[in-house]
């Protein structure tokens, strides 16, 4: 939903969005995973690894190159959710 918003505003995404997108993730990993939804209501949603990894794949499809930075924020959010062997090298 987000990036629909962004393009929506005529905002094109680059690396920078999407490593903030991924950091946002990874800050929630370790929280309940609330966000409301369009009729205020709250829904759960769960952060994991693969919720890195699908941004990861984002960033490949829009044609881009994950930096240091995308692969370190990739390692937090594992580290972070409840799947910490994937944030091992």
């Amino acid at each position: 939903k987000v990036l629909q918003a962004l393009r929506a505003g005529g905002i094109k995404p680059d690396i920078v969005t999407f490593n903030s997108l991924m950091h946002v993730c990874a800050m929630s990993a370790d929280q309940p995973g609330i966000m409301g939804d369009e009729d205020g209501q709250e829904n759960r949603v769960p952060v994991t690894p693969m919720t890195g990894y699908s941004v990861l794949q984002l960033i490949g499809d829009e044609g881009l190159e994950p930096t240091a930075v995308t692969f370190a924020t990739l390692m937090n959010l594992c580290a972070r959710s409840a799947d910490k062997g994937r944030a091992t090298v």
